[in-house]
């Protein structure tokens, strides 16, 4: 899959108003140098620009900069399933983010379910749907860009 290739979504439905998206994207990268990398907080400023401009480490825990104000971050705690799930607390309530990475062949498949919060429009949930396959293209490019330098540089020794 090219660079520039697009990440895969499927909608899913539930009752009433509730309306989810799980997007993906397959990366040339392997699971092994993948997910230590998605596992470590800081490293979402390198491709996570959807979730917001910053995040930093405090006493209380991880803080994300967002356009709208700072907002409380927590993260999965490190574990073998390839469980990446975080949780966002903007002023209106909880956000629950569900992510996995899993291996594929030679390299792993990232995907996250994007769940339309009570307050979004149509608009709005297309606007968030757009930032976070932005972001999983991101992090492909970055991930495959890091293995090619490193696969580059064991071709020369």
């Amino acid at each position: 899959m090219s660079a520039n290739a697009k990440s895969w979504s499927v909608i899913i439905r539930m009752p009433e108003t509730h309306q989810a998206v799980v997007l993906h994207i397959a990366i040339a990268c392997p699971y092994e140098q993948a997910a230590p990398f998605l596992f470590t907080p800081e490293n979402m400023a390198l491709w996570a620009k959807g979730l917001g401009s910053a995040l930093k480490k405090e006493a209380g825990g991880w803080i994300v900069q967002t356009p709208n104000g700072n907002w409380p971050v927590r993260f999965s705690a490190l574990n073998d399933f390839g469980v990446l799930d975080h949780w966002v607390y903007p002023p209106e309530g909880e956000v629950y983010v569900p992510m996995r990475i899993v291996p594929y062949k030679d390299g792993c498949v990232v995907s996250l379910t994007l769940f339309r919060q009570d307050h979004m429009d149509d608009a709005l949930f297309e606007r968030d749907k757009g930032l976070v396959s932005n972001d999983l293209n991101t992090l492909k490019s970055h991930l495959e860009t890091v293995v090619s330098q490193t696969n580059s540089v064991e071709k020369k020794t």
